[in-house]
């Protein structure tokens, strides 16, 4: 509306056009304000003022914070996390591009009652003198905000909720000073121009990472420093932090949010997917493609976008691939490194973790740490291992970009870079990364050392899967271009149950070994015939020295294809064959061992069964240990040890649960003993589940060597009549007997499995014994019955009356189908409960 003044100038039109253009204030400050500007004596005409009506909503600013998209995922909780901030004068974000920073302060600007203003810095701003005058724009717009904010509570003046002025330079002359302080002033100042907005604000420095000037950077150090209380300075960076956070950390002044913070989190990265427009079928599809972007919101965008047009089972992997995240990688992230820098990211890309050492050794050169530790606070996503900055991995997909970088420039380089990471982790004794190393390298001979080196390590101390992995990818071509990757393939198919690759593998070992020259040298296997496999002609070396020789040896124990006498036989040729350091002696001592006590040499296979055990305990291999207490416990057992085979059984149970070796098939004999034990002390549930993985592992190894697999069965027969399942007991026994066939047993073979035939043959009829198996109290009592102890001395022994003991010892009798104490000692005998032979006779 028209508001007449009193003032007069000749140049209304100037002033009236001036004031038109001027923020939008109440009509008597804006005459006020222009008359008081006006020259003295310059008063010809009445000058009509034309001031706009206050506009509710905020006026548009070069300082205003962008606009929320919409569309955009709401970070609620760092939203929350922001405006909640206020203790901070300072808040630092500090991640790669992509990460929403820009969208998590846009989002903050809205929910913060406080004004905003926010400063872009561009090349044009890398300059102390341009961004002090920028800063100085943008804290006389928080000023202009801060006053518009204050005069609507005047009396008569109604500007509207919130308004902003545009911050257009104020026409009133010296209003605002045009000169541009000294960029090199200190702190000091930038404190006194922050002090001068009357209200908390929030002053944002986008891209701060632009800033390289010496000057500029001081200017930001000096806002920092100088926040007023209430208020908070903003540094959004993709690069390395301000030095002075240093100080301000120290006195817990700043709130840093960086990558792990701002990548998404599981619900925010649906609702992306859900924003790029597509909806998988499936949760675990979705849930792939996030873990395979690690939340990195812009990534998982694309990835997104592309996954729409690719099935359901091949998404997360190729949409990861596709070349819309290549490009964003390409533009967004790898652009304006430099050459030196490009070459280290990309040859250093083969690595899944890095350190200095490590990429020096890699790279061959020196400094690698320093860079690394530059990267990790520069613009790419490097993601810290451990908090001394010691240890890094690159993004999964940055590595991905890295690596198909390295093929397209330096192919050639990929083998030398693979066996320089495999030397250097070797050299460390890193057994792992220095195997998968070497097979990308397709170094054959070096990797057929390494898992030679490892191999029984590895198989004793927790089984297959880790070998397992070791030779994942590798053909069986490969394989034979080494000959000890060729015995260490035969374990790993004995360990794991596949019998026939185990039988075609130790067939192309021991054919190395039998043309092997005399002076050791290799020999070529051209063409040879294995049943089941024809393999392509390859050079195969022989594998040197007696530790292959006697492994080789051991496996043909395990295969027992020669006949239960021979294959008892070459236990004891193989634990001779080792030399006195192979690992191997623990395993071949626990196969001898037990060898010798099945063909009833006790003595002997009681002092290597014991000598094995105690270096199977030093070498650390639970498998051989496990093998060699069972044994023990048989023993002690046969001897009337009871108490004692207890024991040693249940120590090999313990160190199969610790170190999961009950569900190796090569466990089935060591499982059998466990479940016998167990039915003997009446322990009935966890007999039968023992019994039930015993069944499950002899079924694996069927076909392995006959006297493990029949003395195993017998085992489990005694067992199954224990636990009232005369049936089962019958079944085992028939299977014994077949594979046993026409072959001439070892002694306590023999006399195991024609014991268990005939007590099922002889199995009374009136017996209640595979109905109901005996008590825990039955089991004690029936202990004593070979001593010369009367029922008062037990009961005295035991601590119950003789009442209690003649009870429990007629129950005993009566579930054997005995009529007499002999008797019932007799049936225990060969049922299993005592040991064999038993005489009554006080025991001590």
């Amino acid at each position: 509306m028209p508001v007449l003044g009193a003032p007069r100038t000749t140049r209304a039109a100037r002033v009236t056009r001036a004031v038109r253009t001027s923020p939008p204030v109440a009509s008597a400050q804006a005459a006020a304000a222009v008359a008081a500007a006006l020259p003295p004596g310059d008063e010809t005409e009445p000058v009509v003022f034309r001031v706009a009506a206050l506009d509710p909503r905020p006026a548009p600013s070069r300082f205003a914070p962008p606009a929320a998209r919409d569309g955009m995922v709401r970070r609620s909780a760092l939203v929350g996390q922001l405006t909640g901030s206020g203790i901070f004068p300072v808040v630092l974000l500090n991640a790669p591009a992509g990460y929403g920073k820009t969208t998590v302060l846009a989002q903050w600007a809205t929910a913060d009652p406080r004004p905003f203003a926010w400063l872009t810095v561009d090349e044009e701003r890398n300059d102390a003198e341009q961004l002090r005058r920028e800063i100085d724009e943008a804290i006389a717009s928080l000023r202009r905000r801060s006053m518009g904010a204050t005069s609507s509570t005047s009396p008569g003046l109604d500007p509207g909720p919130n308004p902003v002025p545009n911050p257009v330079p104020n026409p009133v002359p010296n209003s605002v000073p045009n000169s541009v302080p000294d960029p090199g002033q200190d702190a000091g100042s930038v404190k006194d121009m922050l002090a001068s907005v009357p209200e908390p604000f929030v002053l944002v420095v986008d891209d701060a990472q632009l800033i390289t000037d010496p000057a500029a950077r001081r200017l930001v150090d000096g806002m920092m420093i100088g926040v007023p209380v209430g208020s908070q300075v903003v540094i959004s960076t993709r690069g390395a932090a301000p030095k002075s956070l240093s100080r301000l950390r120290a006195d817990h002044r700043v709130l840093e949010i960086t990558a792990p913070e701002l990548a998404f989190d599981a619900d925010e990265a649906l609702a992306g997917l859900a924003a790029a427009g597509w909806n998988p079928a499936s949760p675990k599809v979705a849930q792939a493609l996030v873990e395979a972007c690690e939340g990195w919101p812009a990534v998982l965008s694309l990835a997104a976008t592309a996954a729409g047009g690719i099935s359901d089972r091949g998404r997360p992997q190729l949409a990861v691939r596709d070349r819309r995240v290549t490009e964003y990688l390409q533009t967004e992230v790898l652009s304006g490194i430099d050459e030196s820098t490009l070459r280290f990211l990309t040859r250093t890309s083969i690595l899944t973790e890095l350190s200095g050492p490590l990429c020096d050794s890699v790279c061959d050169t020196i400094g690698s740490g320093v860079l690394l530790r530059d990267l990790h606070g520069g613009a790419l996503p490097i993601i810290p291992m451990d908090n001394e900055d010691q240890r890094f991995r690159y993004h999964p997909l940055l590595r991905q970009a890295l690596l198909a970088e390295l093929d397209r420039r330096e192919s050639a380089m990929v083998t030398v870079l693979h066996s320089r990471a495999r030397r250097w982790f070797a050299e460390r004794n890193e057994v792992d990364p220095a195997i998968g190393h070497a097979r990308l390298a397709g170094d054959m001979n070096g990797l057929g050392e390494l898992v030679w080196a490892h191999l029984h390590g590895a198989l004793a101390d927790g089984g297959p899967d880790r070998v397992r992995r070791w030779f994942a990818g590798l053909t069986d071509a490969q394989i034979r271009q080494s000959p000890e990757l060729v015995v260490a393939a035969a374990w790993l198919s004995l360990v794991t149950g596949d019998l026939e690759s185990m039988a075609r593998w130790h067939a192309l070992a021991r054919a190395a070994e039998e043309t092997v020259a005399p002076n050791g040298a290799g020999s070529q296997l051209a063409g040879v015939q294995l049943p089941g496999v024809q393999l392509p002609g390859a050079p195969l070396g022989a594998a040197n020295g007696s530790d292959h020789r006697g492994a080789v040896m051991l496996l043909a124990a395990w295969r027992g294809t020669s006949g239960i006498a021979e294959g008892l036989q070459s236990c004891t040729d193989a634990f001779e064959a080792l030399p006195a350091g192979s690992p191997w002696l623990p395993a071949a001592g626990a196969l001898s061992g037990i060898a010798l006590a099945l063909s009833g040499q006790s003595g002997p296979a009681l002092s290597r069964l014991r000598e094995s055990e105690e270096l199977a305990a030093a070498l650390g291999d639970h498998a051989a240990r496990v093998d060699c207490l069972v044994a023990l416990g048989a023993l002690a057992f046969d001897r009337g040890l009871w108490r004692e085979s207890e024991e040693l059984v249940m120590r090999a149970h313990g160190l199969m649960t610790t170190h999961q070796l009950q569900e190796l098939p090569t466990s089935a004999y060591a499982v059998s003993m466990v479940a016998l034990v167990r039915a003997r002390r009446g322990e009935s549930a966890e007999a039968a589940y023992a019994l039930d993985q015993a069944h499950r592992l002899t079924g694996a190894v069927a076909g392995l060597a006959p006297w493990i697999q029949i003395q195993a069965r017998i085992l489990q027969a005694n067992t199954s009549l224990m636990l009232g399942d005369a049936a089962a007991a019958r079944r085992l026994t028939c299977q014994a007997r077949q594979l046993a066939g026409d072959r001439r047993l070892p002694l306590l073979l023999s006399s195991g499995l024609e014991q268990a035939e005939h007590t099922l043959a002889h199995l009374p009829a009136g017996s209640t014994y595979g109905l109901s198996p005996f008590t825990v109290a039955e089991l004690r009592i029936l202990r004593l019955l070979p001593t010369h102890l009367s029922f008062p001395e037990m009961g005295a022994m035991l601590f119950v009356s003789r009442h209690t003991v003649k009870t429990q010892a007629l129950s005993t009798y009566r579930k054997l189908g005995a009529a007499s104490r002999h008797e019932a000692v007799e049936r225990a005998c060969a049922l299993g409960y005592l040991p064999p032979n038993s005489v009554p006779a006080r025991t001590a």
